[in-house]
């Protein structure tokens, strides 16, 4: 999968200051806070990522999603909607 800009990208995040942009492409980014639901007040940060050819077809075969974060794992959530990554329930 790859990182896509969407329109209500708001920003850029590139890498961190131990990794290059050749070991960490900049992702673009919206940034901005949760309005109602549990994680109201939460500041929330959507990346867009778009499935390649190999990656449709091994979702098509009821394969997995893998996150991978570097550092540690922050609260997450994987949708295919911008409207429920910024209104989680």
């Amino acid at each position: 999968m790859n990182p896509v800009s969407f329109k209500q990208a708001n920003g850029v995040f590139g890498p961190p200051p131990e990794l290059t942009k050749e070991q960490v492409c900049p992702i673009p980014v919206f940034v901005g806070q949760v309005m109602g639901g549990s994680c109201d007040g939460c500041t929330a940060v959507v990346v867009a990522w778009e499935p390649d050819e190999a990656d449709l077809t091994a979702l098509n075969q009821r394969g997995l999603i893998y996150l991978s974060c570097l550092g540690s794992l922050p609260a997450h959530t994987l949708t295919t909607s911008f409207e429920s990554a910024v209104h989680p329930k």
